[in-house]
């Protein structure tokens, strides 16, 4: 069985099952990818946003790939890591620290990056902002 899930206004999935079960499950691991979620730039609201994956060599000649929502109107950019088991993505909504680990605050809940983590990098302070 296939079907035809719209996970957002803009993108849809084509999920397919062998019984209704397996077709229940894969349309909900369709619907819970945050990456559909944001239809809009968290910064200036603008609906003019496209996927976007950045090939970076590191000091060792490592290549590493980013995976990005780009804003095309003011450029900010909304980065996903990736589990290290099954290789699902998820949006980076909170501040990290050297290790790429969410810091925690005093309730012990990780600290919310600003515009829900749509971040503008600026060259007069070299920071995301």
């Amino acid at each position: 069985m296939k079907v035809t899930v719209w996970v957002n206004r803009n993108v849809s999935v084509e999920c397919e099952g062998s019984d209704d079960k397996s077709l229940f499950e894969a349309i909900a691991k369709a619907q819970s990818h945050q990456f559909f979620a944001d239809t809009a730039c968290g910064k200036c609201k603008s609906e003019n946003i496209k996927f976007q994956v950045r090939t970076v060599k590191d000091d060792d000649g490592e290549e590493n790939n980013f995976h990005e929502l780009v804003c095309k109107d003011c450029y900010a950019k909304l980065a996903f890591g990736h589990s290290k088991t099954g290789g699902a993505m998820y949006a980076k909504r909170l501040e990290t620290g050297a290790k790429g680990k969410a810091i925690k605050g005093e309730d012990d809940k990780g600290i919310p990056l600003p515009n829900k983590g749509w971040l503008k990098w600026n060259k007069e302070t070299k920071k995301n902002e």
